[in-house]
């Protein structure tokens, strides 16, 4: 099992994963919308397409922890668990 900071970092970013893909999907979105000249429909696509993105990562993150959780520590053959 990786070192306590480590994990931190690695759990950690997920949130700030989510928040920038939403918010990059939401400008990507008025930017397109400024430039079509349509009124606010890209930019929720964008918002939504944001979204999405981020809980692909955060699903991604999550079936990551649970194969760890699943491995247990090294070295610890017995798993009550299973």
């Amino acid at each position: 099992m990786p070192p306590p900071n480590k994990l931190f970092l690695q759990y950690g970013s997920v949130g700030i994963e989510f928040a920038l893909s939403v918010l990059l999907g939401l400008f990507a979105g008025r930017w397109a919308d400024q430039r079509v000249g349509t009124g606010g429909g890209l930019a929720l696509a964008g918002f939504l397409l944001g979204v999405l993105i981020g809980f692909r990562s955060l699903w991604r993150v999550a079936r990551q922890a649970q194969r760890e959780l699943e491995q247990g520590p090294p070295g610890d053959d017995q798993k009550p668990w299973k």
